[in-house]
Parts: structure tokens; C-alpha cells; sequence
């Protein structure tokens, strides 16, 4: 080993890189990487090439390396059976080393197969399990086979042991059933595993079921590399096998033989592109590890941070300083400007104009000490004199400082008020309210007593006058101008305290810049120290090297550590030939009994109508016989896509009737009849949908409204189809030119024009459904069987259609795969099914368990139909009928007219056709005979009055009309409103738990949708695949509201029946108590399903940032349980809208059942008061003398056909 390890290629290249980074990833804690470069170091140590087999479950993977083997190693069954990775690798004795999850390995030697076996399926203790053996002489010894679980288990462990495998592998076979090619799982992993850089070849297998009659073999091929290549899947080859019948001419075993001796010969070629491959992944893998390290820290820092940069930041704390120097100067800056405009009023004002200086003159005049006026009484009229003067004066200079001084003053309070504080409305105000108060005393107190009149002593009073009024000026603008200060150095205090704030802010912001260009070091450094190791080329030995791996795996065992301180119905076994006769002579005595007594009903029925008082009862019986002889029942088919449905269909009619194909074949809804009058034999007709339903159907595929013209939908839709890839929307860009002249038309054809109409993606997406035509036993017999599409779609339309089929068929056949039995496209409608079973009266739901020929023991089969039984069970489907079948065996035993191919299906007939013939039958059956039963009581109470004497006939009569007055006014009685009442709770019951359902699983699709296999960091921007993630999160809670709302709606009418029941027993019992009348039973109601309201559409408008914007990181969102707040947060946004989408539906399930059921509860009065006038009609007739009625020879006739029974 270490001559050739010294030798090999990868150890010189990868050693000394791998050995370093092992060492980087343990110091950083990095378990997953650990875990990964160790296992590159065991390839490098192998020098081998890794192949790996994923793909569904059961599709051959284990089986595929048997035959590799050529002898049975792994477990094989078409149920999950590797939990585990199974490890093969040549061996010069075969061993098995099982490695287990804590740690332990344990060698088995020589192998204890069953045992080995066993260990391959725990997947809960077992880690992984490595089988060495002698390989065959042609197998290549360096290739290394990994056997995986299936990719589509519904258990996760299964899942997860697959996906951390493949990052290993050099190449991956990717196998997948016939049946099972173009399902868009494959598409969408094969794109995954490409997008990682892997090579993947695909492996269809069990080619041995393909038929040249159904699709040629070069179509079939050319149509699976069309569509992973128009997928955008890549695939190296693709290799058709059947693991059965190896010589099998379209099998391709030895050219992939040969592909993997040409894989060994090119070995050098494979692992270099592998391991560069492998190399740049765990490069990309260490980037995100760095990014995720410090992503809290970045999100913390950069959510306080702005985008700036540094320079920025800089210059703004350098402009905010500026602007706090100069808010200091601010107050000082005010004053000298105000006092400034001041001293400028001031100056600019002028007090004493000609007219007030006259009136001065004459004041101060007034003011000489010889100052006289008149000659008699001359002080009074002098005192009047000077008194008058002195007011005229005053006047003039209050007017002159009004408007030379206290204006200009308002003005420039104003004006600074304006410049300064301009949202001080308060101040402004105040400037306003300025006033210049001149005492009037101020005139004589600077008189200088004394002083003689003249021109010199007018100029100086008037001066000093001036002056002392400027004072007071000066005086109000020094008050205004402290409150003015005042205010503004408030004002300022905020701002200077905000441009403070402002600068510790940008400082801090600085200082969190600086840390964010720290952990940039930080984060250049790690990768720095990567690509150095990466391009490492120390010598390194090989003790070296394994003394590392002993160490890795000590490392991986420490952490890990640390991270841990209903009873089922049993289809009926295969009836045994020789009694199979036997019981179908007893089917078909009782069965002409049947008939018998049920054309018997029409010769009772003729009796009765002889009678008026009788015809309803007559009427109703023949109504009753009809349906029975001309008996109709629906039979509808529902199943995955390539369950196998409408080869059922040709098996149970024993004709190829329907195109069957591994490729999807049914994609239009197909009901086979009876031909009526105007059809013939194997003739079609064609509905087309109507332009409305197209229009609504691909609307809510491209979640738009359905308020737009289908001409501009098909120019919509395509200008999208090649971002979608989706084929139905494909499927109707391409057929629309073609097809959109025929909008709810019927067009007729013939049988082999149905492959084209039910199976042609462009023509079939626009077809309601196709009705065929078959002279048959058993469509002549009344059945309509109906083959459904796909049942797996979330498709509102889709699944209302399928909806009324399963409420309205009288019998459901659900076909799953033999080796395909369930995964996780059935899982809803079973649910649903689980949902509304109890709903029904009769249990009309079969299980059919198809291609069960396929099995290679009778214990493998049972393990199948077990395991499917198991599955049911836990969709809430108790007790089911189940039946493997083969319909490719019926078909052949039935066209050869042999039964020598066992084929299942005398056990399913022998359980459905007394089924459809007998028990659906039955409550029709019992119906009639009780109305026989109230005609003959009807007839005897008649006979009985008949042979009453006269007197007391008279009596009888006279009471009649008394009684039957006292009938209608009971009738007329609202009795409705304690029934509403209940209907009303049992609503709100229902919708209670409808809700806390959904809530439920609203957790479990969070799951599903919000999961690490999309949400992947370093893979474009992540925005767009949260909302990839949140758009699927709320279309699977608005699907699961609706299917349930629409279960509910069967819940209510079965409950509303049952109200119908118990208020028409009420009003017959209180009739009763009146007059004994034998009233008709009454029939159950059947009532369309109301349309709900979608959720998602009262969603569309509104913002789930708050929840979004919690994701930081793939590693804190799955590993640190983030994603648990993200789930609380959208379920905190949604509940208003949720209570608000349920009441609204509630009111209108309680609108809806509650308007049926008063409709009912008014016929049901009619239909109570035409009994009782017909029954007291008749009973006044057989008391009538006038033309006697042979009453008692009626009775005989029809007791006397009765006996015949």
C-alpha cells in the first residue's frame, strides 16, 4: 500500500494540500469539511474510482450490483431496503467492516450474508457498511461501488445518508424504473448533482416491461434524451437494463460493462477531473464556512453602519465639528445683527416731523408762566387751554412713535425671528404684540421749567423728547431681544446636542468600519491560508499521512460526542382454481335472484297503481326498479402518474383499449361508456375546455389574476416557458394556434385517434375529457369506468375535478406501482382520501398494488402489500381492500383466452363486482321494498276501514277533515331554527380543528420548502430563493386549506343530512300523534361543492420582509435553529389573514349548507302534506259507498307477488 500510494499521482498532487487543510479545518472546528477531506484522504490512500448508484427507491440499485457480483450481497425488494451506504471494493476474501454511528467497527469475516443483509437496512445505528470481495475476472479492481437509499424515500434518514455520499463519487449512475423516466424528481437532481460539477449517467431499468406495441423502442429512447436535455440535465450516457431477463434485445448491460472497463482504462483522466472537481467544491465549501464564521458579526456591524465609505465619514465629522463651532458663535452672531438692524431703525426714525413740531411749540407755550386765555374767567379757560394742547401733542407722538418707531420695531423683531427661529410660531406672535408705550408725563418731565420759547429751545426739547423715546424703544427691543436669545439659545442647545450625537455617531461608525475592514483581514487571511495550503507541495510521508487520518477520526468521534452529552384488512390469499368456479356459480344464482326480485317491483308497482291514493307509492317503486335494472355506476381511477391505470383498464375490459406507455399517457380525463343511440362501437367524443376554464387554469400556473384576454395569456405564458420549463405551460404555447377556435366544443373521432387527444401534451391540456365508446359486459351493464390523470398535482382546478370525482363516484380504484408503491407525489391525495372515507356510507375505495408480477418470491410480494398497507394506514385510510395484481397478465390471459399466467385479479373481482352489484345496489333495494312494505300497510288500513260498519264509517269521516287542518297548521310550523342552530356549531367545530390542522402542517411544509438543498449560500443572490421557498411554503397551505375546506363541505352535507333526517322524523312523529300515516322515508341529499376563496391571493400583497430579512446565513439558519424564528415570524404575519380567509369561508359553508338545508326542510313540508292528503284521500274513498273499491283483491294480488320473493 505504501509503495502505491508513494506512486500514485493523487498523493504526490493532494497530499500535502489535504494534510494542511485537514489541520485548518479541525483548528476552526469545521466538522463537516473534516469530515469530508478525510474521506478524500482514504480515495487519495485507494487511488480508486468511486461509483455511485442513486435514483428512486427500489429501482434496482442493490439488484444492479448483485449482477455486478454476480452473486446476491446486498438486500433487494421494491420497498426502501439500503438505510445505509453500502461500500463494495476488491477484496482477496470477502469481509464486511461495518462502520457504526458512534464510532465502533466491527470485521466480519467470512460473511454471514443474511447478517450483512440486516445490518444494510439499520440505518439508525449504522453508519456506513464496506464489503470486500473477489470481484469477477472481467470487473476492474480499481472501481469502488457505493449502493445508496432511494432519493425519493419518505424517510429523511435515507435522503441524508445519500446526499452525504455523493460528494465522493467520480461518476453517478442515476437509475430510475421504466415507468418512472420522465418524472421531474430526476430532472431536478440530476440538474442539482451537474450544478456540483459531478458526472452522472442514467440507467433506465427494467426494460424487460417495455412493449414495441405500446411505443417503439427507438421513440422511446429518443423521447427520454429530449426531455433531459430540453430539461437542461446533462447525462454522459444513458443505458437501458433489465436485471430479469438478461439476453433481453433492448437491454444494454454489456455496453455499460464495457463503459466501466473503459472508466478503469481511463482512470488517470477520471480522477484528475474528479478530484479538480473536488478540490474547487471544498474551496467553495471553506468560502462559505469564512463567510458564514463572521456573518453575525458583519450582519450586526454593517445593520449600525451606512453605506459610506470611510473618506466619507471623515469629511462628514470634519463638516459637523464646523457646524458645532459655529453654533458656539450662534447666540453672539444673533445679538450683533439684531442690535445692528436696531441701531439702524433707530436712525432711520424720525419723531418730530413740521406738524408735531408745531404742536410742540404750543404745548410749550402753554407751559409759559404767562400763559393766558380770555379775559373773564380766564384760569379755568387757561387750565382748558393747556390741557387740550398737551392731548393734541400726546396724540401726534404716539402717533409718530407708532409709526416711526413701534412698526419699524415689529419689523425687525420679525425679520430676526424670521431668520433665526423661522418655526417659532410663538415668537413671531409675540413680535406682533410689540408695543412702544410713551407715558404722557414724559412731555412735561423734560420741560426745563423756566426756559423761554424760542427756536432754539423747540429744537432741544424736541431732541430730548426724541431721545428719551429711543430709550423706550430700546428699552422693548432689548426685552424682545433677551426672550429672542433666550428661545434661540434653547433652539440651539437641541441642535448643537444633535450635531454632538451626530459627530459620537460617525465616530462610532468609523470605529465599526475599521472593525469591518478587521474581520475583511480577518476573512482575506483564512482564505489566503487556504489557497497557500492548496497549492502546498511539502514532502510528506506515509506514516505521516496515516497517523493524520488516525487523527481525523479521533477528532470526528470527539466532536460528535460532545454534540450527544389499527387493525388492517388482509387482501384474501389467491382464490385456489378449483374452487374459484364454485363460488362464481353462487355469485351469479344470487345474482339472477337479485334481478329477479328486482323486475318483480314493476308487477307490484302496476297493483298499486290502480289506486290514486297509491300512485306516489306506485311511482316511487318504479323509479326505484329502474335504477336498479338499468343500474349506472361511475368507477373512477386515480393513481400517480405510470401507476399503471389505464393498463388496469385494458386488463380488467380484457382489450387494449387506452394507449398505455412508460411515458405519462393520460393526460386528459377519459370516460369509457356504453355507446348510446347515436354512438357506435370504439368511437370517441372530444370535449374541449371552454375559454373562461383555460383562461383560469393558466392564470393560476403563472399566479397572475384571471382578468386577462387568453390571447394576451398565450403571449404571456410565452415569453415565460423558458424561464419555467413547465410542460403543461409549454404544452399550451405550442397547442393554442391550433386549438383556440374550439373553445367548449364536442368533436367526435374514432379509437385510434385517443392517443393523440389523451396523450399529446399540446392537444390534450386543452380537452375537459374524452368519452369512449365500448360495447362491453361490463359498460353494458352500467359501469363508467373513468381514467384520471396524474394524481399528484397542486393544480386548484386540478384537484377540485378530482375532488367530485372521489365525493360523486360510487366506486375509487387507487393503483400504485408494484415496484414503485408509494412515494412522495401520492402522499396528498391520499391524505385527502384519509380525510373524507368516514363520510361516505359505503366504503367504495379499492387499493391496487399493479405489476405485482414483477416479484420474484410470493414473500417478496407480501413484504410489498404489507409495506403498502403500512403506508395507508398512516394516511388514515384504515382497513383497506387491497389487491397486487398484474395487468399485463389479465390482458394476455384474457385476449389468449387462457388463465395460465397468474395475473391477481379473480380476488379483486370476486370482492369489487359484489360490490358494484350487490352493495351499491342495496340501499336502492331496501328503498323500494320499504315503499312495497308502505303500500301493502296502506292497503290493509284501506280493506280495514272498507269492512267498518256504517255508522262508524260516518263517524271516521266527519274526523278527517278536523285532523287534517290540525296536520297543516303543524306543518306550517318553524321548527328550523334549532337546527340552523346546530349546523351553525357543527361549523364552527369543524373549522376549529380544520385550523389547528393546518397550522400543523404548516410546520411540516416549512420544512419541505425552506430547506438547505435550495437555500445554499454562495449561489447567486439568496433573495429570489427565499421567495422561491416562501411562494411553495404558502401554495401548500393554501392547497392544504382548500382540500380541506372541501372535506368539511362532505363532513357538513353528511351532517346536514342527518338533520334532514331528524326533523322529518319530528314532523311525522307529531303527524303521527294526529293520524297514523305511513310516510315515505326520506332519500339523501346530494348538493354541489361550494367554491372557495384562494388564501394565497389574500396573501399576494402582502410583506414578509420582517420575516425574510431574518435569514443571515445557511449555517446560523439551519444549525443555530434561526429558522425556527423566520417560521414563527411568517406564522405571526399570516394569522390575522388566516382567522380572517376562516371566517370568511366559514360563513360561507354556514350560507351554503344553511339556505340547502331550509330548501330541503320546505320540500320535505311539501312532500309531507301531498302524502298526508293522498293518504286521508284514500281512506275517505275506501269509506265511500258509492262505487265500492275490490281493495281486498288488490291486497291479495300483492301479497301473493311477494310470496313469489
Amino acid at each position: 500500500m505504501t509503495t502505491s500510494a508513494n506512486q500514485s499521482n493523487l498523493f504526490i498532487q493532494y497530499a500535502s494540500p489535504l494534510y494542511h487543510l485537514s489541520n485548518l479545518t479541525m483548528a476552526e472546528q469545521n466538522e463537516k469539511l473534516v469530515y469530508q477531506i478525510k474521506g478524500i484522504m482514504d480515495r487519495v490512500i485507494e487511488n480508486k474510482i468511486y461509483i455511485a448508484f442513486c435514483g428512486h427507491y427500489s429501482a434496482g440499485k442493490s439488484s444492479l450490483i448483485n449482477q455486478l457480483f454476480g452473486k446476491s450481497i446486498l438486500p433487494s425488494s421494491p420497498i426502501p431496503t439500503s438505510a445505509n451506504t453500502v461500500k463494495m471494493k476488491f477484496g482477496n476474501e470477502e469481509t464486511a467492516v461495518i462502520e457504526y454511528k458512534n464510532g465502533e467497527q466491527m470485521e466480519q469475516s467470512p460473511l454471514d450474508m443474511e447478517e450483512v443483509k440486516r445490518l444494510c437496512k439499520d440505518g439508525r445505528e449504522v453508519q456506513q457498511v464496506e464489503i470486500q470481495t473477489p470481484y469477477p475476472n472481467q470487473l476492474p479492481k480499481n472501481l469502488v461501488f457505493f449502493d445508496t437509499p432511494g432519493i425519493d424515500s419518505t424517510d429523511d434518514a435515507h435522503q441524508l445518508a445519500t446526499e452525504g455520499m455523493l460528494h465522493l463519487a467520480d461518476i453517478i449512475f442515476y437509475m430510475v424504473d421504466y415507468h418512472h423516466v420522465q418524472s421531474d424528481i430526476n430532472l431536478q437532481f440530476i440538474k442539482q448533482l451537474n450544478e456540483q460539477g459531478k458526472r452522472v449517467c442514467l440507467i433506465v431499468n427494467q426494460i424487460d416491461k417495455h412493449s414495441e406495441e405500446e411505443i417503439p423502442f427507438q421513440v422511446f429512447k429518443a423521447s427520454t434524451e429530449a426531455a433531459f436535455k430540453t430539461g437542461g440535465a446533462r447525462l454522459e450516457r444513458i443505458f437501458h437494463t433489465s436485471l430479469k431477463i438478461k439476453n433481453h434485445p433492448f437491454s444494454e448491460w454489456n455496453e455499460f460493462y464495457q463503459f466501466l472497463i473503459e472508466i478503469d482504462r481511463q482512470k488517470e483522466d477520471w480522477l484528475s477531473h474528479s478530484f479538480t472537481v473536488t478540490m474547487e467544491q471544498l474551496t467553495s465549501e471553506w468560502e462559505r464556512f469564512v463567510d458564514d464564521l463572521f456573518a453575525d458579526q458583519l450582519t450586526e456591524i454593517n445593520a449600525k453602519v451606512s453605506s459610506r465609505f470611510v473618506e466619507e465619514i471623515k469629511n462628514n465629522v470634519k463638516n459637523l465639528k464646523d457646524q458645532a463651532f459655529k453654533l458656539e458663535q450662534a447666540g453672539e452672531t444673533v445679538k450683533k445683527d439684531f442690535q445692528s438692524e436696531l441701531s439702524k431703525t433707530l436712525h432711520n426714525s424720525y419723531l418730530m416731523d413740521f406738524k408735531t413740531r408745531e404742536l410742540a411749540q404750543d404745548f410749550l407755550e402753554s407751559l409759559q408762566s404767562g400763559f393766558k386765555v380770555g379775559l373773564f374767567f380766564s384760569k379755568k379757560k387757561t387750565e382748558e387751554e393747556q390741557q387740550l394742547r398737551e392731548n393734541l401733542f400726546y396724540v401726534k407722538v404716539k402717533e409718530q412713535v407708532q409709526t416711526q418707531f413701534e412698526w419699524h420695531l415689529k419689523q425687525l423683531a420679525l425679520a430676526a425671528v424670521q431668520k433665526f427661529l423661522p418655526q417659532s410660531a410663538e415668537l413671531a406672535a409675540k413680535a406682533q404684540q410689540i408695543q412702544v408705550c410713551v407715558p404722557k408725563s414724559l412731555l412735561k418731565s423734560i420741560y426745563k421749567s423756566g426756559a423761554s420759547l424760542s427756536g432754539q429751545y423747540l429744537l432741544q426739547y424736541s431732541s430730548d423728547l426724541e431721545n428719551e423715546v429711543k430709550k423706550i424703544v430700546q428699552r422693548e427691543a432689548r426685552d424682545f431681544l433677551d426672550l429672542l436669545l433666550l428661545t434661540f439659545e434653547e433652539d440651539i442647545q437641541l441642535e448643537k446636542q444633535k450635531i454632538s450625537a451626530n459627530i459620537q455617531a460617525a465616530e462610532n461608525e468609523l470605529i465599526l468600519l475599521k472593525q469591518i475592514e478587521a474581520i475583511q483581514e480577518k476573512k482575506s487571511q483564512m482564505i489566503w491560508r487556504w489557497q497557500k495550503h492548496l497549492q502546498s507541495t511539502d514532502e510528506l510521508t506515509i506514516k505521516e499521512w496515516e497517523l493524520q487520518l488516525r487523527n481525523l477520526k479521533s477528532w470526528l468521534l470527539q466532536t460528535r460526542d460532545n454534540h450527544d452529552s389499527g387493525d388492517i384488512i388482509i387482501a384474501e390469499p389467491e382464490i385456489d382454481p378449483s374452487t374459484s368456479d364454485a363460488n362464481a356459480s353462487d355469485q351469479k344464482e344470487q345474482k339472477d335472484t337479485f334481478i329477479q326480485n328486482d323486475t318483480r317491483l314493476y308487477s307490484i308497482a302496476d297493483v298499486f297503481a290502480q289506486l290514486p291514493a297509491l300512485n306516489s307509492v306506485a311511482e316511487s317503486i318504479k323509479e326505484k326498479a329502474n335504477r336498479l335494472i338499468a343500474h349506472t355506476y361511475t368507477v373512477t381511477l386515480f393513481g400517480a402518474f405510470s401507476a399503471g391505470k389505464s393498463s388496469f383498464i385494458n386488463g380488467l375490459l380484457g382489450t387494449k383499449l387506452l394507449p398505455s406507455s412508460p411515458n405519462p399517457m393520460t393526460a386528459a380525463l377519459t370516460e369509457i361508456k356504453a355507446p348510446g343511440k347515436n354512438q357506435i362501437d370504439r368511437s370517441l367524443a372530444v370535449h374541449y375546455k371552454t375559454e373562461a376554464e383555460m383562461t383560469e387554469e393558466i392564470a393560476e400556473m403563472l399566479k397572475i389574476q384571471a382578468d386577462m384576454g387568453i390571447e394576451e395569456i398565450w403571449k404571456l405564458a410565452a415569453s415565460q416557458t423558458a424561464a419555467t420549463s413547465h410542460p403543461f405551460l409549454q404544452a399550451f404555447v405550442d397547442g393554442y394556434p391550433n386549438v383556440k377556435g374550439k373553445w367548449g366544443l364536442q368533436e367526435n373521432g374514432t379509437l385510434d385517434q385517443l392517443p393523440i387527444f389523451a396523450a399529446k401534451e399540446s392537444v390534450s391540456c386543452f380537452i375537459k375529457k374524452i368519452e369512449v365508446f365500448l360495447d362491453h359486459p361490463y359498460t353494458n351493464a352500467g359501469m363508467i369506468l373513468v381514467d384520471t390523470p396524474g394524481s399528484d398535482s397542486l393544480n386548484t382546478r386540478h384537484t377540485g375535478v378530482a375532488f367530485e370525482h372521489i365525493k360523486n363516484s360510487d366506486a375509487i380504484i387507487y393503483v400504485t406501482y408494484y415496484h414503485h408503491a408509494f412515494g412522495k407525489a401520492d402522499r396528498e391525495f391520499l391524505i385527502q382520501l384519509g380525510r373524507v372515507k368516514d363520510t361516505f356510507s359505503l366504503d367504495k375505495m379499492f387499493f391496487i398494488v399493479n405489476a405485482a408480477d414483477l416479484a420474484e418470491t410470493e414473500e417478496e410480494k407480501t413484504a410489498v402489500v404489507d409495506y403498502v398497507k403500512q403506508q395507508l394506514l398512516g394516511y388514515g385510510l384504515r382497513n383497506p381492500r387491497l389487491f397486487p395484481v398484474s395487468s399485463v397478465n389479465r390482458l394476455a390471459n384474457q385476449i389468449e383466452d387462457k388463465d395460465n399466467r397468474w395475473d391477481g385479479f379473480t380476488s379483486f373481482l370476486s370482492n369489487f363486482q359484489p360490490f358494484v352489484e350487490q352493495d351499491l345496489k342495496q340501499v336502492t333495494r331496501e328503498g323500494a321494498w320499504k315503499e312495497v312494505s308502505r303500500g301493502i300497510q296502506m292497503l290493509e288500513s284501506f280493506v280495514g276501514l272498507q269492512n267498518k260498519g256504517e255508522q262508524e264509517k260516518e263517524l271516521i269521516q266527519q274526523g278527517y277533515a278536523e285532523k287534517q287542518s290540525i296536520i297543516l297548521k303543524k306543518l306550517k310550523n318553524d321548527r328550523s331554527k334549532v337546527y340552523e342552530s346546530r349546523l351553525k356549531q357543527e361549523c364552527n367545530e369543524l373549522l376549529h380543528y380544520v385550523g389547528k390542522r393546518v397550522a400543523l402542517r404548516s410546520r411540516d411544509f416549512f420544512k419541505e420548502t425552506f430547506n438547505p438543498s435550495l437555500l445554499q449560500d454562495g449561489k447567486g443572490s439568496i433573495k429570489p430563493k427565499l421567495q422561491e421557498s416562501l411562494d411553495e411554503w404558502l401554495e401548500l397551505i393554501d392547497f392544504d386549506y382548500t382540500q380541506e375546506l372541501r372535506a368539511t363541505s362532505l363532513r357538513l352535507e353528511k351532517f346536514s343530512n342527518k338533520l334532514i333526517q331528524d326533523f322529518y322524523k319530528e314532523v311525522c312523529n307529531d303527524i303521527n300523534e294526529i293520524l297514523d300515516i305511513p310516510f315515505s322515508e326520506q332519500s339523501q341529499q346530494k348538493w354541489e361543492t361550494p367554491v372557495f376563496d384562494s388564501l394565497k391571493y389574500m396573501l399576494k400583497d402582502i410583506s414578509f420582509q420582517p420575516a425574510l430579512q431574518l435569514y443571515k446565513n445557511a449555517k446560523t439558519f439551519f444549525e443555530k435553529n434561526e429558522k425556527e424564528k423566520m417560521l414563527e415570524k411568517l406564522l405571526e404575519i399570516i394569522e390575522p389573514f388566516t382567522v380572517n380567509y376562516q371566517n370568511v369561508q366559514e360563513a360561507l359553508l354556514i350560507e351554503a349548507y344553511g339556505s340547502l338545508l331550509l330548501g330541503a326542510f320546505e320540500q320535505m313540508r311539501a312532500h309531507l302534506k301531498d302524502e298526508t292528503e293522498a293518504f286521508i284521500s284514500g281512506q275517505i274513498s275506501a269509506l265511500s259507498t258509492d262505487e265500492p273499491v275490490a281493495y281486498e283483491s288488490l291486497l291479495k294480488q300483492a301479497q301473493k307477488l311477494l310470496e313469489k320473493g
